[in-house]
């Protein structure tokens, strides 16, 4: 009879688990009073973030021992993202569903650099995205797109508040790059850079993938542990080295000829533009354009959605 212990094992389990970090939309639901929301990382897990105690409050009357700071430095590795309605993930955008972006990473902690995850829900999911994608263009032209931007540190940061909302308005904070890249100063440096080629080869590809089964929020519902593994659909080719996030794909949805100039459904998300997206809907329901009048959809819907998520994480 073979025994476990003789046996090298090509593959592993379909789930990773890494310590994670909440982005808090609301400084006031720490204690003490922040005057902005951010990043807030629980205490039992070994991920001291730089920043200061506080206590982080919960809608249910429960509260959590964190670590907060309004800004963190990181590696980006690869992203996912998932719609989730009632506490579980759906494979597609459906009424009442709210947008999910997770983002695994190197953190930049009191301890040295760590693996963690970054997660950021509703509209402060786009602000990294877009934060993102800002850096990717720095580094690529700082470069000459001779390296990646996870070879190098960014830093990210809360960056005021504003009300959103057309009829309940809250207020939510904003997200934006700290500082441009600086590819002698913020590279990560070999050892690392080594650490993040391995984990794109072997676990982020699984960790990317396990959002594309049904699952719950990582809260309880469902059968996912609390790094939300197994919650959604991700982003990527399934090797880990490609990692736009599949949830912003309706923004490339393209819009007929206006007077402001938008060519796709993202134009006018960036700008704000809510009346030019309820008029491009309505005029692609009348025109039988069902892809156009949905991603319109998803787009108000995503920018009207400032609730923050129920915590624990």
């Amino acid at each position: 009879m073979s025994n476990w212990q003789d046996r090298t094992y090509k593959h592993g389990d379909d789930t990773s688990s890494y310590p994670y970090i909440q982005w808090v939309n609301n400084g006031g639901t720490l204690e003490p009073r922040q005057p902005m929301g951010g990043f807030a990382a629980p205490l039992d897990q070994d991920l001291p973030l730089p920043g200061t105690f506080a206590y982080l409050h919960h809608k249910n009357g429960e509260q959590t021992e964190v670590m907060y700071s309004a800004d963190l430095t990181v590696a980006v590795i690869a992203t996912r993202f998932a719609w989730f309605r009632d506490g579980y993930r759906v494979g597609a955008y459906e009424d009442g569903a709210r947008g999910k972006l997770q983002a695994l990473c190197l953190v930049q902690t009191q301890d040295g650099p760590k693996t963690a995850m970054l997660t950021f829900t509703g509209l402060t999911s786009k602000h990294f995205a877009a934060a993102r994608k800002a850096y990717l263009s720095q580094v690529r032209k700082a470069t000459k797109g001779k390296a990646p931007s996870w070879a190098f540190w960014m830093t990210i940061k809360a960056n005021g508040t504003e009300m959103v909302g057309k009829t309940a308005q809250s207020s939510i904070t904003k997200l934006a790059l700290a500082r441009e890249v600086n590819p002698d100063t913020d590279y990560i440096g070999g050892e690392l850079a080594d650490q993040v080629e391995t984990l794109l080869d072997d676990e982020a590809p699984v960790w990317v993938a396990v959002w594309a089964k049904p699952g719950s929020d990582g809260n309880g519902n469902g059968d996912d542990d609390e790094n939300g593994n197994g919650n959604g659909n991700g982003n990527g080719n399934g090797n880990g080295h490609s990692n736009e996030s599949n949830g912003d794909a309706y923004q490339r949805a393209a819009l007929p000829a206006n007077k402001a100039g938008y060519k796709t459904v993202g134009d006018a998300v960036a700008a704000g533009d809510t009346d030019m997206l309820e008029k491009a809907r309505t005029w692609a329901e009348g025109q039988g354009h069902k892809a156009l009048a949905d991603a319109c959809s998803i787009a108000l819907r995503n920018m009207a959605d400032t609730t923050e998520s129920e915590l624990p994480f």
